[in-house]
């Protein structure tokens, strides 16, 4: 839809056409009258287009003289935490030393001073008019939040410096962002019943909320300058690769790349300053001051589309998490003969952990490392990914059995088997960096074609696997039965010698088995592939689509348990089908009947099933993330 100002416009431009149209007709032959009533019309245009402006909406905040005006919704301003983050309970939590201040560290006297010099001595001790009160909260933390501003993501091709003193044409992905000190909260305790409050302590038991009884907990703005000490990190847990299943964790650190920072101010607008990471932190900001940045990354895979970039530094206030016991060495673990003390309280351990608040900002661009040319980066939503990732396998799944005519319930029936006996296992190093799905489907699935009849064997691995990767399947035996020329066989013979790998006189089905089980004992991707390369040659890449096929007939015949239907989850697209799944599980949770008269599966099977180990950890954070929102502040624990 055309908004009535260019719609003007609009008019107003095929009206002036037409009308130099009829001008230049009627005056051809005179160039200097011609020349005139140009002249008079470009007149009239400026002045509609002056007018057009005058009666436009103006910005609501202009910018300073010689800055490039950006247009509105350019400039994504983020509010510091929410209220409830700064809350004056919240605030208050933020305890510096609060393990002195809760009288849990070790006491000491000092040789040259007193004890209530110290700083366990300032927290349990203090004198006023002579009476001595057990609890000062000396220590209180000062929490502030700057106020950050982005531009979505871009790319630019510079010049970066190489070893050997050379410039190397790179393209790097960028952010500019603006922070402005605005100022925070200071926690004050007033303390009422001091030898309440201190039973508490002693007794483990202390928490904020019990101040209610035993003192007034207050809070103050303040302003003060801040030093900005920022961290960015783009990471993305898009899979690029089949062998990666549905996420692959990829992570970028922001850069200071020389010259970088000067290329992309001139790009942007070369009248406002634009700091790297380094130059940004050299002096706090003042109060009320703003300041403008930009972060830096190379050697982005091209092949993402969605990204998370996370914010460190932008504010002070932190979370702890309390170690368990999995987590705390022998020697870090308490005595049995001590008491165990209960929340805050506990005492601290080498394996506690600390993070700073990050800001979330989540983003999808279109392409791919095909296409050269630098793509827009658009914000997306907390949710985006998890739900485009699922929504994606559903729909390629639902429609590849469609076209390839598959019907694994059908196939797997033949074999003895259920989509159940497919299902891979849960591996921790799932998401780490090149770690490869589980091969157990196929492996099951050429173990069980193996022990069947030769009569059943072909139609089962046709309506399993479907008729292409099928065909790929007795390409690849054929591969193993004949013998490879020069190099080719000596490579193949050695990995296959390697692995322990038999090819038997018409035992090659079980021998592609015995291949598969050893090569998924080998979780990297490079190991894996060098050694499909090897055995395979140029066919390495119809094993890999063997593989893939094989979780996809898994996930084909729980769709098909769950009744429902192929061709429409084909139709609807990613976040289609997604939602289409999620109400079908939703209704079966909520005690929808089947129209047959049988059974739901299980249901602690069906996500697995559908996605493999890794799908229940996304379709959790696919359902519990709210679509829509473009940021969110989160605690970070890292070991």
């Amino acid at each position: 839809m055309t908004s009535p100002q260019f719609g003007g416009l609009r008019a107003f431009a095929v009206s002036s056409q037409k009308l130099m149209s009829r001008v230049s007709r009627r005056f051809r032959r005179s160039p200097a009258v011609l020349l005139t009533a140009t002249c008079c019309l470009l007149g009239g245009s400026l002045c509609g287009l002056e007018t057009t402006y005058a009666q436009s909406e103006l910005p609501a905040e202009l910018p300073r003289p010689g800055y490039r005006e950006l247009a509105p919704g350019v400039l994504t301003v983020i509010p510091p935490s929410s209220p409830a983050d700064m809350s004056a309970e919240n605030v208050f939590r933020q305890q510096e030393f609060f393990e002195v201040t809760l009288g849990q560290a070790p006491q000491w006297e000092p040789h040259e001073a007193a004890v209530s010099r110290t700083l366990l001595g300032q927290a349990t001790a203090r004198r006023e008019g002579g009476n001595s009160t057990t609890f000062g909260y000396p220590f209180q933390h000062e929490v502030w939040c700057l106020e950050f501003a982005y531009k979505p993501p871009r790319q630019i091709d510079i010049d970066v410096p190489v070893a050997g003193g050379r410039m190397q044409r790179t393209r790097i992905w960028y952010l500019v962002y603006r922070v402005r000190n605005i100022g925070g909260l200071r926690a004050k305790v007033e303390v009422g019943n001091g030898e309440e409050l201190q039973k508490l302590i002693e007794a483990g038991t202390f928490e904020p909320e019990n101040l209610a009884d035993s003192g007034t907990q207050l809070t103050e703005p303040f302003e003060e300058p801040v030093r900005f000490l920022p961290h960015f990190v783009l990471q993305s847990y898009e899979s690029v690769l089949p062998r990666e299943g549905l996420a692959a964790y990829r992570g970028y650190l922001d850069r200071v790349i020389p010259g970088a920072a000067e290329a992309i101010q001139d790009r942007e607008d070369p009248a406002r300053k634009l700091h790297d990471t380094v130059s940004i932190s050299e002096s706090p900001l003042q109060p009320g001051e703003e300041r403008w940045g930009v972060a830096v990354w190379d050697g982005v895979d091209p092949r993402i589309d969605l990204f998370t970039i996370f914010v460190k530094g932008l504010t002070n206030r932190f979370a702890s998490k309390v170690a368990s016991s999995d987590d705390l060495s022998d020697s870090q673990k308490q005595p049995s003969d001590q008491p165990e003390h209960q929340g805050i309280a506990q005492v601290l351990t080498d394996g506690d952990r600390f993070a700073l608040e990050s800001l979330r900002l989540d983003f999808w661009r279109p392409g791919d490392d095909v296409d050269g040319r630098p793509m827009e980066m658009m914000v997306g939503s907390t949710g985006l990914f998890p739900r485009m990732a699922l929504g994606t396998s559903l729909s390629e799944a639902a429609s590849r059995a469609v076209v390839t005519r598959a019907a694994p319930t059908t196939g797997l029936s033949r074999l003895g088997l259920s989509w159940e006996s497919l299902l891979d296992g849960a591996t921790d190093d799932l998401l780490e960096p090149g770690h490869a799905v589980s091969l157990r489907p196929l492996d099951t699935l050429l173990r069980a074609l193996a022990a069947a009849d030769e009569s059943v064997r072909e139609r089962a691995a046709d309506e399993v696997l479907g008729l292409v990767a099928a065909d790929d399947l007795n390409t690849l035996l054929r591969s193993l039965e004949t013998e490879q020329p020069g190099e080719a066989e000596a490579a193949r013979s050695a990995a296959l010698g390697q692995l322990g790998v038999t090819v038997g006189e018409g035992q090659t089905l079980m021998a592609l088995a015995e291949l598969t089980a050893a090569i998924d004992q080998r979780p990297e991707i490079r190991q894996q592939l060098a050694i499909e390369r090897a055995v395979f040659g140029d066919l390495a890449a119809a094993y890999d689509r063997v593989a893939s096929a094989a979780r996809r007939g898994r996930a084909v015949a729980v769709l098909e348990d769950l009744r429902l239907d192929l061709r429409e989850l084909a139709s609807l697209g990613s976040l289609g089908a997604f939602d289409r799944l999620r109400e079908r599980l939703d209704a079966i949770a909520g005690g929808l009947e089947t129209d047959d008269g049988g059974e739901w599966p299980r249901m602690e099977t069906v996500i697995p099933g559908i996605f493999g180990s890794e799908g229940p950890g996304i379709y959790g954070d696919a359902v519990q993330r709210t679509p829509g929102i473009d940021y969110e502040w989160v605690f970070q624990y890292e070991k």
